[in-house]
């Protein structure tokens, strides 16, 4: 899992146990854009699948079960309590700064102080969200809705058999990663394209990434793909 932020790049790294069961997790960081790269120690999380960096020194991990802060680059970490049950496939999270996140899952969550406390802003099913844009699943495919003064405007839909993993917006202009989920699963990822602010929608499908295990996000006219196999692939729009 790994993040970047104004040329900051958090990455998570796992070791196995000496058990064989579970692993340690470390933060490495790089603050010259991938250049030069610092261990910044052990993450005192189980499992985590998400990086999110906020800024300044401040980022959240999330994964099954676990959902931690730090302020200052991983000397210290905080273990942030929400409501529900985390899990690393079904929710994701959006830091905006030290303070603010979103978190989505069965519901919607927005904290303003670092996780203390939690505010739900909607009870409906949330797959994937950027802070302004969020996709909600729906029979047969997805909703888009764009989130103004801390409500949800649902804005469009799009009918396929798949899931929406991520989205990243700028502009009026909307990436979503989505899984299929019928005949084409495991087989590849779709890149879901909108001009519109997601009224209408073009689909590329990515043969091969369907065991990719990171994807870089630079706004929607850029994205990485590091397969399992370490092979870096970049997309232009």
């Amino acid at each position: 899992a790994a993040d970047q932020r104004d040329g900051e790049i958090w990455a998570v790294y796992a070791q196995l146990k000496e058990a064989g069961v579970n692993s340690w997790y470390n933060l490495l960081i790089s603050q010259d854009g991938g250049h030069s790269w610092q261990d910044h120690g052990r993450i005192p999380a189980d499992s985590i699948a998400t990086v999110a960096l906020a800024g300044g020194g401040a980022g959240w991990v999330h994964g099954a079960g676990n959902l931690w802060s730090t302020l200052d680059r991983g000397e210290h970490w905080i273990k942030v309590e929400a409501p529900g049950v985390r899990s690393a496939a079904g929710e994701c999270l959006k830091v905006i700064d030290e303070k603010t996140a979103w978190l989505g899952g069965k519901g919607l969550l927005l904290t303003t102080d670092n996780g203390v406390h939690w505010q739900q802003i909607s009870g409906e099913k949330i797959s994937a969200l950027d802070g302004r844009f969020l996709v909600g699943p729906v029979e047969n495919g997805f909703r888009v809705g764009e989130l103004i003064n801390n409500q949800i405007n649902w804005i469009g839909s799009y009918s396929g058999s798949l899931l929406a993993e991520r989205i990243t917006s700028e502009g009026q202009d909307l990436l979503i990663l989505a899984a299929p989920i019928d005949k084409k699963a495991g087989q590849g990822r779709i890149l879901l394209q909108s001009k519109d602010g997601g009224l209408t929608w073009k689909e590329t499908f990515v043969r091969g990434a369907a065991n990719a295990d990171f994807w870089g996000w630079y706004g929607p006219h850029l994205w990485v793909q590091v397969d399992v196999g370490r092979r870096i692939h970049v997309w232009k729009q």
